[in-house]
């Protein structure tokens, strides 16, 4: 899976993949920032992203439904933070966020004071799903339009 990690206006995740339990030699980015501003990440099925995605982009559509197999978060340009799982979300209310197979160790890493990308790079610590080439995206304010 991976480790997804904000806080703090930073939006941080590995880029690892696998295969059928193999490590891909290819690079995954898990986290992208729209036009709008949004930051949004996704971890699990990476066959969920493009989906979730063009829904993000054109939500005429119902959700799409990312099963169990992915969990989303969505970063507004005002700082709430959003949570998608199978065909609903909730905002979260917390300090911090962090999803994926690695989020049990990021979480105490958080809890003790990590900035995202120090909590992405000690869940590849111990998580073998999580790997250490880390990438991160910063919540920039979106200029009002007059």
């Amino acid at each position: 899976m991976t480790t997804i990690v904000y806080r703090d206006g930073v939006l941080a995740a590995d880029t690892r993949g696998e295969h059928g339990g193999w490590i891909s030699p290819t690079r995954f980015s898990k986290i992208t920032r729209l036009d709008d501003g949004r930051l949004v990440a996704i971890s699990g099925n990476y066959n969920y992203w493009t989906k979730f995605l063009t829904w993000l982009l054109d939500p005429i559509k119902d959700q799409p439904d990312l099963k169990e197999e992915a969990t989303a978060i969505v970063i507004t340009p005002n700082g709430e933070v959003r949570r998608y799982e199978q065909t609903s979300y909730h905002v979260v209310d917390a300090p911090f966020v962090a999803l994926g197979s690695g989020a049990p160790p990021a979480l105490g890493a958080l809890h003790a004071g990590a900035t995202a990308l120090e909590a992405v790079r000690i869940a590849g610590l111990v998580d073998p799903y999580t790997g250490t080439d880390i990438e991160s995206l910063r919540l920039q304010s979106h200029p009002i339009d007059r």
